[in-house]
């Protein structure tokens, strides 16, 4: 088998990454350290020892550790953000595309197992929007590129992420369709209308099936967001007071306790000013008992923990009405329960706001609902009960379709983008 021969296309997400291959137009999956041959996390594991760990091993490695090193998550979110140029992990300077780079070459060590040649070339996947300020887009798509190229790609494409499922949900279509697609991932909700067929995919040029696409800032994480402001952050000190160093009575900063809605920036708190504060609240908060647990969020590295059980509460919601969100550690223990109609009203926002694109996508294409053949749901969020309901209720429950659990569907789209790109 020649490199030539072989394209892969790399999900790279915010929660988890796929890698699917093309070989002689057939798609091919690769597993060896993805989550049940499916996907793998995007985390990045630095033990005080000095080893560094991907994916589910980091994961392993955070786990068995307690915590007893630095745990990397959500790093795609900074991809447009241009302040950000580096940090610093066990005294070693790590620039954004380093992270990106040990995801994208733990997959790519995998293909290359499987088919036991280097591979060369890769189409990467991207949201349709990283940023609505153009130039900060730009900056998160050359750092994209500039990490393939670092984990040993020399030919690097882009394709957006919901044309690459557009094309995955063609591969098997018999008739033409005019198809949105929406994917729900980590980090981001992205929507392209295309046309698709069985004739159209001969066709090398598909930019002319390309209607439109959108995108916002808006998926799982902010759901999860939502869920541990709301339903968590009161064990934690939201709504207590505490006296400030001018002896002014003053509710618990919302500025800190809100790095628990976003746990991936738990670690910034770790300064002398912030440290001074919370100090301050052990001493004079009327909830002394919740800041102390806080504390214990940041001086043992429970931010992904509590992330975990989140995150998995919302899930069980696709399954049932209620569930419960249940918290342990050696310090605390924290239990909540949950409902499908509760967690409606706490995301109606956010769902609010992803109609809203849905909706400029519509006028700014010229389309209307009845224009849609079908609509084509993936991404790990979209199992989210109140997402399916909303679209069913605007386009109709027959016209709503997936393929597989969703994980998929972006990576095996990237890989047949090579036939258009």
């Amino acid at each position: 088998m020649q490199a030539q021969e072989v394209v892969c296309g790399i999900d790279f997400g915010t929660t988890n990454s796929a890698i699917a291959l093309l070989i002689n137009q057939e798609i091919v999956s690769v597993g060896a350290s993805l989550e049940n041959g499916k996907t793998m996390p995007s985390l990045i594991f630095f033990s005080d020892s000095g080893s560094v760990s991907v994916g589910k091993q980091a994961l392993q490695m955070y786990l068995t550790t307690r915590g007893g090193g630095r745990l990397i998550q959500s790093f795609k979110s900074f991809l447009s953000d241009p302040t950000f140029t580096s940090t610093i992990v066990g005294g070693k300077t790590y620039r954004l595309e380093d992270f990106v780079s040990f995801v994208v070459k733990e997959l790519k060590k995998d293909a290359e197992d499987l088919v036991g040649i280097t591979l060369d070339t890769v189409i990467l996947g991207r949201p349709a929007c990283f940023s609505i300020d153009e130039k900060k887009d730009k900056i998160a798509e050359t750092r994209l590129i500039e990490s393939a190229k670092m984990s040993g790609f020399k030919n690097v494409n882009i394709q957006i992420e919901p044309i690459a499922a557009a094309f995955d949900y063609e591969y098997n279509l018999e008739k033409e369709e005019v198809v949105l697609v929406a994917d729900f991932g980590g980090g981001t909700s992205d929507f392209t209308i295309m046309r698709l067929s069985k004739e159209r995919r001969k066709n090398k040029d598909r930019k002319n099936d390309i209607i439109g696409t959108s995108g916002v800032n808006i998926a799982g994480d902010a759901f999860n967001s939502v869920i541990m402001w709301e339903k968590l952050a009161k064990h934690f000190g939201r709504g207590a007071e505490y006296e400030s160093t001018s002896g002014k009575v003053m509710e618990v900063p919302t500025a800190l306790l809100w790095h628990l809605r976003e746990w991936h920036k738990l670690p910034f708190l770790n300064n002398p000013r912030d440290k001074g504060l919370i100090n301050r609240l052990l001493m004079t908060c009327t909830n002394k008992l919740a800041i102390q647990r806080f504390k214990q969020v940041l001086d043992c590295h429970l931010g992904f923990n509590l992330f975990q059980v989140v995150d998995q509460a919302k899930r069980n919601l696709s399954k049932s009405k209620e569930t419960e969100i249940i918290f342990t550690s050696d310090y605390f223990m924290i239990k909540e329960t949950l409902d499908h109609g509760e967690l409606g009203m706490m995301i109606d926002r956010e769902l609010s706001q992803i109609n809203d694109v849905v909706s400029e996508l519509l006028d700014i294409t010229g389309m209307s609902e009845n224009d849609i053949d079908t609509v084509f749901l993936t991404g790990g969020s979209s199992h989210l009960p109140q997402l399916q309901n909303m679209f069913e209720q605007r386009f109709g429950e027959q016209k709503i379709k997936r393929q597989g659990y969703g994980f998929m569907n972006v990576a095996n789209g990237l890989a047949l983008s090579s036939c258009y790109l």
